[in-house]
């Protein structure tokens, strides 16, 4: 198993996901949408018991290959733009 599995405190429910995606691209991103994006495998999560965790470390990869250049709070650039 890897350690990013194994690290519990990296899987966030879809409320702390949101707020963390949001931070980086610092745009207002849901829980809902996030939610949706896994529903059609568009974000990175894990389904466990019935509920969606998401990975801090896999949402940060997610988001910089999103981006032509890396979000903000990444790159410590001012300006984000999606692919």
């Amino acid at each position: 198993m890897s350690t990013e599995l194994r690290d519990v405190q990296a899987w966030v429910d879809a409320e702390e996901a949101a707020r963390f995606v949001s931070e980086r691209v610092q745009l207002h991103v849901s829980a809902r949408t996030l939610l949706a994006w896994a529903k059609k495998n568009r974000v990175p999560h894990l389904r466990l018991v019935g509920r969606v965790r998401f990975n801090r470390l896999s949402l940060e990869a997610w988001l910089a290959s999103k981006y032509s250049d890396p979000p903000p709070l990444l790159a410590g650039s001012q300006s984000a733009r999606m692919t």
